[in-house]
């Protein structure tokens, strides 16, 4: 699966890749790797925030 845009470093795109440590996202363009479930517990929290100063 691509994300794209999706780097917090270089705003690249990243892709889903699985390993036996788990599950993780690397960026095409800088090569950045991002734990999986570290960046749907992020988004988890900023979506709580923007609903938050929504309300």
């Amino acid at each position: 699966m691509l994300y794209l845009k999706g780097c917090p470093k270089c705003r690249g795109d990243m892709y889903l890749e699985k390993d036996s440590y788990g599950v993780f996202r690397q960026c095409l363009q800088c090569g950045m790797v991002q734990d999986a479930t570290a960046a749907v517990k992020t988004a988890a929290v900023g979506l709580r925030a923007s609903k938050a100063a929504v309300a």
